[in-house]
């Protein structure tokens, strides 16, 4: 059943697109203001001709200018592509977007992604459907991209040959990441909000292993900034602050039902604006952004490119199944993990762990704390070993492991409670997801 659209959808439709471009414009001022052009461009040229995998910090990398604005543009790009297919904009466009964003500051960029959306559009050409119908696996796809990057700018293959391999690589992938997507959904039943991911992670372990036939190889990269917390904290807190403001003064009851969207699970596919409203949703996220960049501060963690894209992928994904109760449960495991002596919480994996690990907060949403802090603890551990099998060629490593998560933990979870479910949960059309 396709999700029903409420009386008025255009007119939320409108708000959410003026609401994303807005974003993604003080994004792109952020960047454009902090640093000197001339180095905004240096640094848009090591973006633009460095390999891309995991973890590969645009801040540290090229500057936290050049980082933003690539940010900003490609957070923009997105916006207009979704207009441009005419998709109505709601909680999948929020989180495209913004995972888009948050990405853009550690490993996406314009060059690496293209040749995936091309094999999507071919994947559409061939199906004779058309192409708006996969949009947001392309969008999320986009994963992929230190596929084109690492083998583009691989140092043992021909400059000539290494530039053709990556282009067809990346549209065989993208060709064949819609039909692999869906399937996925199917196995862990959406409650791993980062499908795509947990595709991507075993098409890029195949395409790994095929390529290290030839003789290629990837080192798993360690790119991370430190030391700019005092730049990044009051535009984070600023920001998520004034979405909080906005949405009330606009409209008075969007705080208690912003509160109240945790009541939802957050099994995908759970569009917090078709349910719950542009304005509710609005506070939502910027509970979140704000909750998050303070557990960050709290643990002591970096905020750099990739915890800053942890942030922001949250943010969207509050739109799209995140909420301040199933995600708490991800914070709380982190920390008694940490607690345990599991793990520090300030190595950049176990840190990215506990942000992308929200990605399965609909576990908790759905089956309660105990649950979801086992299911976090589960994939925390996990999500350290997986990087290896794909060589960082997906950048949502944590979508990888969260299905593992999903498909291991909740049958036992469903086989314990007799196999009853929430009405909450109930199943979704997910074709588009």
């Amino acid at each position: 059943m396709e999700l029903q659209l409420r009386k008025g959808d255009v007119t939320v439709s409108t708000m959410v697109f003026r609401f994303l471009l807005a974003f993604a414009i003080i994004l792109l001022t952020f960047g454009l203001l902090y640093d000197p052009f001339p180095q905004l461009v240096e640094g848009i040229h090591h973006i633009y001709t460095s390999p891309d995998g995991l973890i590969t910090d645009y801040v540290e990398l090229a500057g936290i200018g050049a980082a933003f604005v690539n940010s900003g543009f490609m957070m923009m790009l997105t916006i207009f592509w979704i207009k441009s297919l005419k998709i109505p904009f709601h909680g999948s466009s929020i989180a495209g977007t913004f995972i888009v964003a948050g990405f853009a500051l550690f490993g996406k960029n314009l060059f690496a992604i293209l040749p995936f959306i091309a094999g999507v559009y071919l994947y559409a050409w061939v199906k004779k459907e058309p192409v708006k119908k996969y949009a947001f696996v392309a969008i999320f796809g986009t994963c992929m991209s230190p596929m084109v990057s690492e083998v583009f700018f691989y140092a043992g293959f021909d400059p000539t040959l290494g530039a053709i391999l990556a282009v067809l690589i990346g549209i065989a992938v993208g060709f064949i990441l819609p039909p692999i997507a869906g399937f996925t959904m199917k196995v862990h039943q959406g409650y791993n909000l980062y499908n795509v991911g947990f595709a991507a992670g075993f098409i890029g372990t195949m395409v790994l292993s095929i390529l290290k036939n030839f003789g290629f190889q990837v080192t798993l990269r360690d790119i991370w900034n430190t030391g700019n917390n005092h730049v990044f904290v009051w535009f984070l807190l600023a920001t998520f602050s004034l979405m909080i403001v906005f949405a009330v003064v606009k409209d008075r009851g969007s705080w208690k039902r912003g509160i109240h969207i945790s009541r939802h699970s957050g099994r995908a596919v759970s569009d917090f604006i078709v349910r719950d409203g542009f304005y509710a949703t609005l506070v939502n996220m910027g509970l979140l952004g704000l909750m998050t960049t303070g557990f960050l501060l709290f643990v002591g963690a970096d905020l750099n490119g990739p915890t800053i894209g942890g942030i922001l992928t949250i943010v969207g994904f509050a739109a799209f199944g995140k909420t301040v109760r199933n995600v708490s449960h991800v914070f709380l495991a982190a920390l008694i993990g940490s607690a345990l002596g599991m793990w520090d919480l300030t190595r950049p994996i176990i840190i990215l762990g506990a942000l992308f690990g929200t990605g399965i907060a609909p576990i908790g949403g759905q089956f309660g704390l105990g649950w979801g802090v086992i299911a976090t603890m589960i994939h925390i551990s996990i999500v350290q070993n997986l990087g290896p099998l794909h060589g960082g060629l997906n950048l949502y490593n944590n979508g990888f492991s969260g299905g593992f998560v999903a498909i291991l933990l909740v049958p036992v979870i469903e086989a314990l409670r007799g196999g009853k479910l929430n009405a909450d949960a109930r199943e979704e059309d997910t074709k588009n997801y």
